[in-house]
């Protein structure tokens, strides 16, 4: 049964690809995130987290108060997938994010304040 509902989510992944491509020529930078969120997850494409990165950092040039992207760099820096793991660099993307009110982003700030991750050499103004 679970085989079979996976299926049937991929297929509609599959579906909303040829729009999230469409919203990339029209430098939309929400479809810009998904297509690398479709590589960082390896959703209908071979996983890759530097195709992944690229497609996020063109969201962030397109807009760069795109929430979904800051954040999505940050977790790449935070995991180290596409990247080396640096702490620092993370927590400064996330709090990029947080700033526009990513729950995602500010949960994952509040763990690395709990934790101290990315903290010893990052000024907090």
């Amino acid at each position: 049964m679970l085989t079979y509902l996976c299926n049937k989510a991929q297929k509609h992944y599959k579906e909303a690809l040829p729009y999230f491509e469409k919203g990339k020529i029209l430098n939309h930078a929400d479809s810009i995130n998904m297509l690398g969120v479709y590589h960082q997850e390896g959703i209908v494409f071979q996983q890759d987290h530097k195709k992944a990165l690229e497609y996020f950092s063109q969201a962030i040039d397109i807009d760069a108060n795109n929430a979904s992207a800051l954040f999505n760099i940050g977790q790449a820096y935070y995991y180290g997938e596409g990247v080396e793991q640096d702490y620092t660099k993370a927590f400064v993307w996330l709090t990029k994010s947080a700033s526009q009110d990513y729950s995602l982003a500010q949960i994952q700030l509040a763990e690395m304040y709990f934790s101290g991750k990315g903290l010893c050499c990052t000024k907090i103004s």
